[in-house]
């Protein structure tokens, strides 16, 4: 059998990644799935499975046993093999897949990614270069959120920030800021303008009456 990771980020992951991958399990697979009474994530691997319900062999440390669940409660754990299959669009006109290319968009990812230092296995680098390639999505610890801005088309930061967006953000808010101070400023000056004329006002008024009573 060959060893893969099956650690609760990885299944996380897969989990996460499922509405965007839309893998299809089948007999002998690797898979993930909640648990009917704990609700946890184990791993098992399917020994049969139909339209509607699946039987998977339960490799989990704490539940060694046959488990029967509605197929589409499955979800496939990849291998890193299948991962890089999802990538083979890069191919030569025989048909065959340009590995050199593939590792030199891996070296690129590698290198310009920082959230990869958080990755704990080649499955989870993979299957983060699968989100980013294909997707757009890089993870955050708990989502796949998209990785670059729909509106500059660059890179965010891992807690979902594009450094654009934030500028103009911050941009706008010092606007702001400006604008409700000049607003103030010329309130309090017509507010200083009306008291003015309303005491001179007062002090004609006086003078006026002052020259009527002599």
């Amino acid at each position: 059998m060959i060893l893969m990771d099956k650690s609760e980020e990885y299944l996380k992951q897969c989990e996460r990644a499922q509405p965007y991958l839309q893998l299809k399990p089948q007999c002998g697979d690797t898979v993930t799935a909640r648990h009917p009474q704990s609700n946890r994530l184990i791993v098992g691997i399917i020994q049969h499975i139909d339209q509607n319900m699946v039987c998977i062999q339960n490799i989990d440390n704490d539940y060694k046993n046959q488990i029967i669940l509605p197929t589409k409660a499955l979800i496939k754990l990849p291998s890193q093999h299948s991962l890089q299959k999802m990538l083979g669009k890069t191919h030569t006109k025989s048909g065959f897949m340009t590995y050199y290319g593939l590792l030199k968009g891996l070296h690129h990812f590698v290198e310009n990614h920082k959230a990869i230092q958080q990755l704990q296995s080649m499955e989870q680098m993979w299957l983060a270069f699968v989100m980013e390639y294909r997707h757009c999505r890089m993870w955050n610890g708990t989502e796949w959120i998209p990785s670059r801005c729909p509106i500059h088309n660059i890179p965010i930061t891992s807690d979902g920030v594009c450094p654009h967006c934030q500028a103009e953000h911050y941009q706008e808010q010092e606007a702001l800021a400006s604008q409700a101070d000049a607003e103030a400023a010329a309130q309090a000056e017509a507010e200083a303008r009306e008291a003015e004329e309303r005491g001179h006002a007062e002090e004609m008024e006086h003078q006026y009456d002052g020259s009527g009573d002599q």
